[in-house]
């Protein structure tokens, strides 16, 4: 049997779920497809954090989701240090007037906030826990072929996979792709003394370590980014030990350590599609870009990826285009692949830990402490100001 749809969204992640969200709010058919049922929320927090920057949020409160003040952390500061240096860099939302600077909320509780309003919206139609597992695109329409499920038909197919994308390589599309040479180990802790809203994060030779803060004043996430090596010494530690290690190398800045999670771990790749598009296919989030964890720029990515796309939908709706055109959707390719473009590249010179980059960087660092002008200029690059939607 086959089901007819405006829009088949295939990844029911945060970068899915939030188109299939914004196009919902369109009026339009939207099918959401995810090979997973979405990961529930429990007392327990999740391993998987995000930043999520002003812009995005108020995107996202267009499309009616509201973050729950018990499970974010919000923070004001970022205080930057570095290895072999006694010079620290501070950033403030009061610098631009501003009420914080972002917030850290878990993966799973903002999937499930979108995932709660998609299931009172009408023409929307989940399919968890089912494969795509064929794609057929012609002359008028994008047709999925469901495990167990049928055959699905749209003008036009999204993919929000993520890194490992079917819809991609269905459509021949080529990875850019370089090994940070980096693992990231992830977990939560409890500190001595409370963040005060403030995320931290330290350069090391071998990478950077963030302390990202959670609702619990004295709760923070990590992130230590280091070589491979390195975290399989850290993996094998025991969590006294660890939480040690973690303090020593944040120079205890809020004191001792005491680790309240399990650790997870997970290879850092840059990647970047040569195509946004295809016709009938757009592709958003990490199925097109994936980048270094040390800005926490990711999901704020996917979401302008969203937020841009949308627009496109909506324009070529209203002009009663095909919203499936390769010609109505190259405006979201050429706006967007400038913008992740230039994140990438920042991300990519900020984690090499060569000279003359480590001179480099220090040098920046220190142009920074004197000039509230360029913080500012930071400041508002972090939180999409540039971000072209």
């Amino acid at each position: 049997m086959q089901h007819t749809h405006d829009v088949i969204i295939i990844g029911a992640g945060i970068a899915g779920s939030a188109m299939a969200l914004a196009l919902a709010k369109q009026g339009l058919r939207v099918a959401l497809i995810d090979k997973q049922q979405p990961s529930p929320i429990t007392a327990e927090m999740n391993l998987r954090v995000s930043n999520i920057n002003l812009v995005s949020e108020q995107f996202l409160n267009t499309l009616g989701v509201v973050f729950p003040e018990n499970r974010r952390g919000l923070f004001k500061h970022i205080k930057i240090l570095q290895e072999n240096s006694a010079q620290h860099l501070d950033f403030s939302a009061s610098l631009l007037r501003l009420p914080y600077l972002g917030s850290i909320i878990e993966n799973n509780v903002l999937v499930n906030l979108m995932q709660d309003i998609l299931q009172k919206q009408s023409g929307v139609n989940c399919y968890f826990a089912v494969t795509a597992e064929k794609f057929v695109i012609n002359k008028t329409a994008a047709l999925a072929y469901l495990s167990k499920m049928g055959v699905l038909s749209a003008p036009l197919v999204i993919g929000a996979e993520g890194a490992h994308s079917s819809l991609l390589e269905h459509c021949g599309i080529a990875q850019a792709q370089k090994n940070y040479g980096q693992t990231a180990l992830v977990a939560h802790i409890a500190t001595q003394h409370s963040h005060e809203e403030m995320a931290y994060q330290r350069f090391l030779t071998s990478g950077p370590l963030a302390y990202l803060p959670l609702h619990n004043q004295h709760h923070c996430s990590i992130v230590w980014s280091s070589t491979p090596s390195h975290i399989d010494y850290l993996s094998g530690l025991s969590d006294e030990a660890f939480a040690l290690e973690v303090a020593t190398n944040m120079l205890h800045e809020l004191g001792t350590v005491e680790i309240i999670s399990k650790r997870a771990c997970y290879p850092l790749v840059m990647r970047h599609a040569s195509r946004y598009i295809s016709e009938r296919v757009a592709l958003i989030g990490d199925t097109i870009h994936t980048l270094h964890p040390l800005a926490g720029q990711g999901a704020n990515l996917g979401l302008m990826d969203v937020a841009c796309l949308a627009q496109c939908i909506k324009d070529a709706k209203e002009k009663n285009r095909d919203i499936g055109d390769c010609a109505q959707l190259r405006p979201y390719e050429r706006k967007r692949r400038m913008s992740n473009t230039l994140m990438l590249q920042a991300i990519k010179l900020l984690t090499k830990n060569q000279q003359p980059f480590l001179g480099l960087r220090a040098l920046g660092v220190s142009c920074l402490i004197h000039s509230q002008f360029l913080k500012r200029i930071m400041i508002q690059f972090a939180q999409g100001a540039y971000y072209d939607r």
